[in-house]
């Protein structure tokens, strides 16, 4: 029962963490996008083709934080599923480990 709360609490832990990082991804998006708007209302006099290196290199930027983004909650996703496995060998081992005290206890009675 105690290595389940260790477990439990190390589980949680790990997802507060990449809960933290996600929003720390989504917080930088945003900020992102509030420059490229700032940006475009800077260059709106320059040429043509500055404008267009300007829109690439953001969007390029806005892309590598999207796939950061995508890889933290996959993470997430991967340690969730290792921990709810985890726990679900943790519950069958203790499953076991009563039928035993049963079975002991019940020859025990007799």
């Amino acid at each position: 029962l105690n290595s389940s709360q260790v477990l439990l609490h190390k589980i949680d832990s790990s997802q507060e963490d990449i809960s933290r990082k996600v929003a720390a991804t989504k917080d930088a998006m945003e900020q992102l996008s509030s420059k490229q708007a700032e940006m475009l209302e800077t260059v709106t006099g320059s040429k043509e083709s500055t404008k267009n290196e300007l829109l690439d290199s953001v969007a390029n930027s806005g892309k590598a934080l999207l796939q950061k983004l995508d890889s933290s909650q996959q993470t997430l996703l991967q340690r969730q599923g290792d921990a709810h496995e985890l726990l679900v060998r943790v519950s069958q081992s203790q499953e076991g480990m009563v039928q035993k005290l049963g079975t002991s206890s019940e020859a025990a009675s007799r």
